[in-house]
């Protein structure tokens, strides 16, 4: 830069590394600091590139543009946002197709189905689950404040595309398959399935939004 020449403000992405290492240091508290590099590392780390189910970059020429109005109106806004959170990794690019979006309505229509057979089940009338504690209650407790840590850990380490995965998995293969047989045959109690579908709901809620509202 020459010697008279004017003195230009820089972005805060285009200061350089060590400057703005100094500046941290000179200006912040050790709290401050670690706070702002937390932010930094986010900001430059977070980023995902989707990509097409083939892993191409997605251009009009090529014809593999996803239009989100298009797959929102087909699918739905929360299938939409599921595709694309889940299994991302910060710093890679993601591929995904069409068959990811329509992976993720049916999980939209599984949270219908089981928070429609839990509910009704709660009625007094079903004879297909117990309102009284069972031997089941316990072991099915552990395993949710499991699941309720084991999302919020990966949440609180911003790995997001991780917690959905987990969630997912935990709700489809666990509580559904799982734990609604289990009740069926009396082994967990209606009131220890009521936890469970709120739980997950709440788990779900920042992945989809829309159907754990409803």
């Amino acid at each position: 830069e020459p010697v008279n020449a004017p003195h230009q403000e820089r972005a805060p992405d285009q200061v350089p590394d060590g400057h703005r290492q100094e500046v941290l240091e000179q200006e912040t508290t050790p709290g401050e600091r670690l706070s702002l590099r937390r932010e930094i590392h986010r900001g430059h780390e977070s980023l995902v590139k989707i990509r097409d189910e083939k892993g191409q970059k997605m251009s009009k020429s090529k014809g593999n543009v996803i239009d989100p109005l298009t797959v929102i109106d087909k699918y739905g806004a929360d299938a939409l946002r599921m595709a694309l959170v889940i299994r991302s990794t910060p710093g890679l690019d993601k591929a995904t197709g069409e068959g990811d979006i329509r992976a993720m309505r049916n999980l939209t229509n599984k949270i219908w189905n089981s928070a429609r057979y839990v509910l009704l089940s709660q009625s007094p009338k079903t004879t297909q689950s117990s309102q009284f504690p069972q031997n089941g209650d316990a072991e099915f407790l552990k395993r949710l404040d499991f699941v309720i840590s084991t999302v919020t850990k990966q949440l609180d380490d911003y790995r997001i595309g991780l917690a959905a995965e987990t969630v997912y998995n935990e709700f489809w293969h666990w509580f559904c398959d799982d734990a609604i047989e289990q009740s069926k045959r009396g082994e967990i109690s209606r009131e220890a399935l009521m936890t469970g579908l709120v739980t997950f709901l709440k788990l779900l809620h920042p992945f989809i939004p829309f159907v754990t509202e409803s």
